[in-house]
């Protein structure tokens, strides 16, 4: 793959993970202590709850877990149904669910009623793309890539790989903390209304990625 597409491919995972730790943050906060781009942490809360015997508290994780599935469910058929165009398809289908959250939050009740919708969005978002050249990455959660940078700096101080690769680890990283910062400041200011500058990002991707594929030549 040419160096000029891993860097795009780079950039878009880099805007999109930053997206994940923004559109979390607001839920965080917003709905009490639920994730939802973060299953590993809805399923440890939920396990807790589960155990404690709290099923009221359980519901809350367990919305976000069976929303982010179905999401994954839909972006994979999203993409598959859009060939070439999979990822302005796909980032288009999360960002339209997550605007839907805003106007839902208190005119219908409960309160967290919209947590699986945000779970559902995320869950879209992730199917968006899977590798950077060869290394694998996910768009909403960043254990397996901490786990990576990890074995990536053993691997540069053995000789056996270029230092690009834990860089680029830390980079997803850095920007899901930087996107999680921003959200929480966001929310502060603006509440959930806040949700609609990551919603706005989600689009403009869109429509990067969807001029970017008609500029490409068709093959034949």
């Amino acid at each position: 793959m040419p160096d000029t597409a891993k860097q795009a491919q780079a950039a878009l995972a880099i805007a999109l993970i930053a997206i994940a730790g923004c559109v979390d943050a607001i839920a965080y906060v917003e709905f009490g202590r639920v994730f939802v781009s973060f299953m590993s942490g809805n399923s440890t809360r939920g396990s807790i709850h589960a155990a404690e015997g709290a099923w009221g508290a359980l519901a809350l994780p367990a919305s976000a877990i069976g929303g982010f599935v179905l999401g994954a469910f839909i972006g994979t058929m999203v993409g598959i149904g859009a060939g070439p165009l999979r990822v302005p398809a796909v980032l288009g289908t999360a960002a339209g669910v997550a605007a839907i959250v805003p106007p839902l939050v208190g005119a219908i009740p409960p309160a967290a009623a919209p947590v699986p919708l945000l779970g559902l969005a995320m869950g879209v978002q992730n199917t968006a793309m899977g590798k950077i050249g060869d290394i694998e990455v996910n768009l909403t959660f960043v254990t397996g890539t901490v786990a990576r940078f990890g074995a990536g700096l053993a691997n540069v101080v053995l000789g056996r790989k270029k230092a690009s690769v834990p860089l680029l680890l830390f980079g997803l990283w850095s920007a899901l903390v930087g996107g999680a910062a921003l959200g929480t400041a966001l929310h502060r200011w603006a509440g959930i209304e806040a949700l609609f500058l990551p919603v706005g990002a989600l689009l403009a991707l869109a429509l990067a990625a969807w001029a970017g594929e008609r500029k490409m030549p068709s093959g034949g």
